[in-house]
């Protein structure tokens, strides 16, 4: 039994368990508060222990100061924290395994210093954790074994329009690095007496530097890792908490200047020795990191017991190293920029324009990089002269010994470490798609074709830099005003600077690293995987993990406390087609809502349509997928049934809303399988621009166009009883659904044929068809439709027909943007996505372009996931409906297909895809998907 000054203790620095709930709460929420942090609060408030006694009197300024205060001396727990044996290492906190440690760095002063001769210099507070405990962590965790892949394999895909399968290349766990690195651990003898299977770790590295802030010079440099053994749309995910930072490097402090002043007589040295220095600092720290136990590990192996209890003998090894081109040069100890620029070829940069040829690929495999004997002793004979015999890092002699290689003369960590045991450095640095591609070659592409495009119309491209927002449209009229002032001045002088506004012409640089590295990509998707799974993204995207950790520091040795921090995942259900909150904190009472918009063209016969839509999915709810009644009515012949039929309403009357409510929802998130076979998340939210979906077309023959669209409204769902004569009982059941407005596809030429997206408008509102409602499950994904600018607003007076609807803002046209993402382009190729399961079991009638062809075969529109969405998408207008309708509605000008029948104008589509409206619109709204 504890005492209660054990009890106290146990809990400090906080003085009992309530505040120490109640402090917990604070800093583990997360950087935004939600509706679940709120609900938490009240738990723990709400809780029959908690008293308020216990919080009133507590020292809270105190208690985050001695938080925030990292020195385990203080604690009264110190006596009972493992310590490290050395007084330049400890345990920062026993359960998380961080350790802060002092990394010496060897400083070499030339003969002609006032102190010449190597001089150690320490840096302190390297806050790491051991890669062999964030193994066992990760294999222990219940919420990672579900994921993880022990066996790798091949991946191979049947396409049912080819006589072949084909090799996948998507997942490290199914690479072709990852089979090699299997097939050499199982060939050599086992572990003497042990039987146990082995394993191989995948480890991916992570490293950049970032500002914590925007205003303020607090910076991280951040190592975190990843393990190939989990998929890549996983570890893509921050949410998903696969990440684990494991450690957080040091650069030089300012003191070292002083220290450097000291001993030179006053003189800082050159660049070079500076560069020399922090090379040696990383590599420092990466011995550290790659310690004994590490390289133990790496040679026989971890034992560990899995969270199914199943023991095996797990082998650690480095695939990737993910960095931009300043840092992949640190970690393999080169020159920025050298003779040999790439850090996987000993190619020279006045080669690197052969890119594409045979000889160039030829080239990368015979001068590929290695680290080999003699590398090492050339670094180490440079490193004599330097150290031993006292000469200036850049000096002649050690640039003629490393030059050729572009080599500097530090020891690298991971060869002086890892080397003996077969372990290639140059292997691990892929490719970088983010910096050296889309920030890179792509960019220079992009502004190139700007240019060209200014070049064709000379007011193309100003007429696009006139799309202001109010407030820069008010800016850029002070600022000519002020200009104006001085306008004589400016005339008097313009003959004189006119030759400093000739233009020059741009030539294009073929000898960079960004364009050689394009000649790897092909090789490196081969071995490792496609280059989602390694590019820097994933890095780039924890770094909002590591600045949102950063606004819940005291600001003051914040490297320390963000060391200290952890977030709890999230639940999710991927294996679930929708999530949809379980609340009922919305109703809606269906009378009173239609009374209230009776002039609303919207909600005209909105229970009827409700009823229509809800009766065969109840029916099947009762039915438990068992068809025992052939007369009752299919989706089909319920829509197609006139709403005066008397035995419509006879059997409509068996769809009975518990209370007479319907419940709304602000969000639910779609759970789709991707066409390389991940599972992906997206959020429907009718109340911003994340409100289109797209669903499979009718197989009815009425439209070729594979896909229907559809602007969702309200998310719905409503507790139904059923009484019809295969009713099981007269309890009532949840359904979901969605309250949506329709597109139809005009006739446009659109699609890869003719190189133009396709093109949808609204269902007039006036017809019949115009709203409906959605099963959930007929849900494919949202989709991202562009406003055709151009051809002007549906309602150019700003008049609002429906307040459901919100139409006052409405276009005209809108474009379908496939290339949204990979996964929208192969939902256009049909039949060619892995994933696409509902693309296998028939043939559709006609592709998007309106004929078939190898790149577009398809067999299928039926989905597993839901059946078409049962609505038609007729072309012919509801003359009843229009006569019934209001004289605004029928006054309405919408737009026709004949109107369309015309392809856009080249210009006419560069000003539809990047104006923004000239009413200040928020052109963004429209951008929540990348394209």
């Amino acid at each position: 039994n504890s005492t209660s000054t054990d009890l106290e203790s146990s809990f400090f620095p906080y003085p009992n368990e309530n505040s120490f709930r109640l402090g917990d709460w604070y800093w583990n929420q997360g950087t935004q508060l939600s509706q679940r942090n709120f609900q938490k609060l009240l738990e723990l408030i709400g809780s029959t222990e908690f008293r308020a006694e216990d919080v009133q009197n507590t020292n809270w300024t105190t208690i985050n100061h001695q938080l925030g205060n990292l020195d385990p001396a203080e604690t009264p727990l110190a006596t009972a924290t493992p310590l490290a044996t050395t007084d330049i290492e400890e345990w920062l906190d026993a359960d998380s395994g961080w350790i802060r440690s002092t990394v010496t760095v060897s400083v070499p002063f030339h003969r002609g210093c006032l102190r010449p001769g190597p001089k150690d210099y320490p840096v302190n507070d390297f806050y790491h954790r051991s890669l062999t405990s964030i193994i066992r962590e990760t294999l222990l965790d219940p919420t990672h074994h579900q994921l993880f892949h022990y066996e790798p394999y091949e991946l191979r895909w049947q396409p049912p329009h080819k006589a072949q399968d084909l090799r996948i290349h998507g997942e490290l766990f199914t690479s072709n690095a990852f089979l090699d690195a299997h097939r050499s651990l199982q060939d050599p003898p086992k572990e003497p007496g042990c039987n146990l299977p082995r394993r191989i770790v995948a480890l991916m590295f992570w490293s950049d530097a970032t500002l914590l802030t925007t205003f303020s010079d607090a910076k991280l440099w951040p190592l975190y890792v990843f393990l190939g053994n989990e998929p890549k749309d996983k570890r893509g995910q921050p949410t998903a908490y696969l990440c684990t930072h494991a450690a957080y490097f040091q650069s030089l402090p300012d003191s070292f200047k002083d220290f450097v002043l000291e001993n030179t007589g006053g003189k800082l040295p050159g660049d070079a020795f500076f560069m020399h220095c922090r090379r040696e600092l990383f590599h420092a720290q990466w011995r550290v990191l790659l310690d004994d136990d590490f390289v133990e590990a790496y040679t026989h192996g971890l034992v560990l017991s899995g969270y199914d209890g199943v023991k095996c003998r797990l082998y650690p090894r480095i695939f990737t190293y993910s960095a931009d081109y300043p840092k992949k040069v640190l970690i393999a100890s080169m020159h920025n920029l050298g003779v040999c620029p790439c850090p996987r070829c000993l190619i020279p940069k006045d080669r690197m324009p052969n890119i594409g040829s045979e000889r160039d690929m030829l080239q990368r495999q015979i001068l590929a990089r290695s680290d080999t004997e003699e590398k090492r002793r050339k670094v180490a004979a440079a490193r004599r002269l330097i150290y031993e015999n006292q000469y200036v890092v850049d000096t002649p002699q050690v640039e003629e010994l490393l030059k050729d290689e572009s080599l500097v003369p530090t020891v690298n960590a991971f060869s002086d470490r890892l080397a003996h045991l077969g372990f290639n450095l140059h292997l691990i640095l892929v490719v970088d798609l983010l910096h050296k591609f889309e920030l890179g070659v792509w960019k220079a592409i992009f502004i190139h074709l700007l240019r060209m495009l200014d070049s064709l119309k000379s007011n193309l491209l100003s007429d696009l830099d006139y799309q202001e927002l109010r407030r820069e449209a008010e800016c850029r009229r002070r600022r000519q005003a002020h200009e104006g002032l001085g306008n004589g001045s400016v005339t008097e002088t313009q003959g004189t600077t006119d030759d400093k506004n000739v233009r020059n012409a741009k030539v294009l640089n073929l000898k960079t690293y960004k364009l050689h590295a394009l000649g790897d990509y092909a090789a490196q998707i081969r071995q490792y995987g496609t280059t989602d799974s390694y590019s820097t993204q994933p890095g780039e995207l924890e770094h909002h993990t590591s600045k949102g950790r950063f606004t819940r520091t005291s600001r003051k040795a914040y490297i320390a406390q963000e060391a200290l921090m952890g977030d709890d995942p999230v639940p999710n259900a991927p294996d679930l087609h929708y999530v949809i909150g379980k609340s009922q904190n919305h109703p809606k009472d269906i009378t009173n809502f239609v009374q209230s918009n009776t002039d609303d063209p919207a909600v005209k016969d909105f229970v009827v349509k409700l009823k229509k839509h809800l009766l065969p999915r109840i029916q099947q709810i009762h039915r438990e997928n068992k068809c025992t009644d052939t007369t009752l009515r299919t989706p089909r012949s319920l829509l197609e049934c006139p709403d005066d039929d008397p035995s419509l309403f006879a059997v409509l009357t068996q769809v009975i809303f518990k209370g007479n409510h319907i419940f709304w929802h602000n969000i639910c998130r779609i759970n789709y399988t991707t066409y390389d076979l991940h599972r992906e998340t997206e959020t429907v939210n009718p109340n911003c621009n994340h409100w289109d979906v797209m669903l499979l077309a009718d197989t009815d023959g009425t439209t070729s166009h594979p896909f229907s669209y559809a602007r969702v409204l309200v998310i719905y769902h409503a507790n139904v009883i059923y009484t019809g004569p295969t009713a099981r009982d007269y309890l009532s059941r949840r359904v979901e659904f969605l309250w949506v407005r329709w597109f139809e596809v005009t006739n446009s030429p659109a699609g890869y044929d003719h190189c133009a997206l396709d093109k949808v408008k609204f269902v007039p509102m006036a017809r019949s068809d115009a709203f409906g409602f959605v099963n959930l499950s007929d849900v494919l994904r949202c989709c991202h439709l562009i406003p055709a600018y151009a051809k002007g607003r549906l309602h150019p007076d700003g008049t609002e027909i429906s307040r459901s609807a919100r139409d006052s803002k409405d276009w005209k046209f809108y474009y379908v943007n496939r290339f949204v993402d990979r996964d929208m382009v192969m939902r256009y190729h049909w039949g060619m996505g892995v994933g696409h399961a509902y693309a296998y079991t028939s043939s559709p009638s006609n592709d998007s372009d309106g004929q078939q062809d190898e790149g577009h075969l398809g067999l299928g529109l039926a989905d597993t996931t839901g059946a078409s969405i049962g609505l038609s998408m007729s072309q012919e207008s509801d003359e009843e409906s229009q006569e019934d309708d209001s004289a605004l509605w029928a006054e309405m000008d919408y737009p026709s297909d004949e109107d369309n029948d015309d392809a856009d104008s080249d210009a006419d589509v560069l000003v539809d895809v990047m104006y923004e409206s000239d009413e200040g619109e928020d052109f963004d709204g429209y951008c929540g998907y990348k394209f």
